[in-house]
């Protein structure tokens, strides 16, 4: 009988968090879901609750608690490259794309098609000259939300 994907809910400092989990695994972790009447059962205790709540309190963990089984394979290794960026520190968009031979744009797509925003950190990829976007967007609350993770971030880094 294959897993059935689980539908909880995370209350951190930032917001409350929606996390879809199949197996132990992150497949979706998103801040407005479309449907959040489905997440009706707050986040349980284990690895992935773990997790969230080291990085909230300054104490992030290596783990990769996500399933990173869709996504192009260019997308995919823009992901990569996130999880390899250290707590507290930021690439440029630009960066990325010289890493991967392509173009600021393209890394900056991937970025807005990341699956699981926070566990794949693409908050920490930025602009040249700003912050750049968050979640498709370049103001607004969404991008209230990558400054607080940024300043979040660096405030326990320092």
């Amino acid at each position: 009988m294959p897993a059935e994907t689980q539908y909880n809910y995370y209350d951190s400092a930032l917001d409350r968090l929606f996390l879809s989990v199949l197996d132990q695994r992150v497949v979706a972790l998103e801040y407005e879901p479309p449907e959040p009447q489905k997440f009706t059962t707050a986040l349980p205790s284990g690895a992935i609750k773990h997790w969230l709540d080291q990085y909230f309190l300054g104490r992030p963990m290596p783990e990769d608690l996500t399933l990173m089984d869709h996504g192009t394979a260019f997308q995919q290794k823009v992901w990569r490259i996130m999880l390899q960026i250290p707590y507290g520190e930021t690439l440029s968009y630009g960066a990325v794309s010289d890493l991967l031979g392509s173009a600021p744009r393209a890394v900056g797509q991937a970025c807005k098609r990341n699956p699981v925003p926070l566990l794949i950190p693409c908050h920490r990829i930025v602009g040249k000259h700003s912050i750049g976007g968050y979640e498709g967007a370049v103001s607004g609350h969404k991008l209230t939300r990558k400054q607080w993770l940024l300043a979040h971030e660096r405030a326990v880094h320092a």
